[in-house]
C-alpha cells in the first residue's frame, strides 16, 4: 500500500470520523491499496468510479475509461474479514491484536513489530473493522516515519 503521510494524514482523518460502513471510504482505501495515483485519478470517491457489474448486494467498479479488469471494491468498513484481509496485505510483518468485550468501552486494536525495529500503535474505535482499519493507518504511518 504505498502512501505518503499526507494521503495516510487523509485517511486517518476520515476513519476517525467514521462511525460505521462507509463505501465512499471504502473506495478511497481501495484506490491507495491498489497504488492509484491521486494526482492522476482526482477524487477516489465511489460517484467517480463507474459501476462495472452487480451480484446481489456486491458490486464491481472501476474508473470510468479503464479497459482493465475490475476487482470488486472490499466492504472494509463494514467487514472484519475484508479489514483483516487488508491488514495482512500491507502489513505482513506486523501483528494485530484485537480486544473486544464488556471489559471495553470500544473495540481495540494494537498493532506491533519487533524487527527491523521495534514499533506499536494502539487505537480505539467504535467497530470492529474501523479499529482494524484506524491501527493499520497508524502502523502504515508509523512504517514510514521509522524509513
Amino acid at each position: 500500500m504505498p502512501a505518503d503521510i499526507a494521503t495516510l494524514s487523509a485517511l486517518k482523518a476520515r476513519v476517525e470520523a467514521a462511525t460505521g460502513p462507509d463505501r465512499d471510504l471504502d473506495g478511497d482505501i481501495y484506490a491507495v491499496q491498489q497504488g492509484w495515483d491521486a494526482a492522476h485519478w482526482g477524487s477516489y470517491s465511489l460517484e467517480r468510479l463507474k459501476l462495472q457489474s452487480r451480484d446481489g448486494d456486491r458490486y464491481t467498479y472501476g474508473f470510468s475509461g479503464e479497459s482493465a479488469d475490475h476487482d470488486e471494491v472490499p466492504y472494509f468498513t463494514a467487514s472484519v474479514d475484508d479489514a483483516l484481509d487488508l491488514s495482512k496485505a500491507v502489513l505482513p510483518e506486523w501483528s494485530l491484536n484485537l480486544l473486544l468485550g464488556e471489559g471495553y468501552r470500544h473495540p481495540c486494536a494494537i498493532m506491533g513489530r519487533s524487527y527491523p525495529t521495534n514499533a506499536r500503535v494502539a487505537v480505539e474505535h467504535h467497530t470492529a473493522p474501523l479499529v482494524i482499519l484506524a491501527a493499520v493507518i497508524a502502523a502504515l504511518a508509523e512504517a514510514s516515519h521509522a524509513r
